[in-house]
């Protein structure tokens, strides 16, 4: 297959929260097929606000396991940051949140968690 055989769709929501994000899905996602893929690269901007970032990223989490869609969903970590580097032990332990949440998952939507940082060489 070539890159021309592929249709990219690109949802962005920059300054808002995982949960805003995910809230309700898109439209879209109803009319993806089991050969479609949706990739969630989400949770930086939960991280340092005024609640813990894993209360804030587990709210959204639980919006996208309630999507209705056949795709295959691939959630990233989220990376760690070096312009804010105070907030990586907070990365570190939501993502190990999200990694928890997704492993347990049972029910129809068909999701993996995708280590970013070990993808990067990004250590904690």
């Amino acid at each position: 297959m070539k890159l021309e055989d592929f249709d990219t769709f690109v949802f962005s929501q920059p300054g808002a929260t995982l949960k805003q994000v995910l809230k309700g899905g898109h439209p879209k996602i109803t009319s993806l097929t089991e050969d479609d893929f949706i990739v969630v690269a989400a949770g930086t901007n939960d991280i340092g606000q005024y609640e813990p970032g894993y209360v804030t990223v587990n709210q959204g989490i639980k919006e996208l396991l309630a999507w209705k869609t056949e795709a295959k969903v691939f959630f990233l970590d989220i990376p760690y940051r070096y312009d804010m580097p105070r907030f990586n032990n907070d990365i570190f332990y939501t993502n190990m949140a999200i990694r928890k949440t997704i492993t347990d998952y049972v029910g129809p939507l068909r999701i993996n968690s995708l280590h970013v940082n070990e993808l990067l060489v990004r250590p904690h």
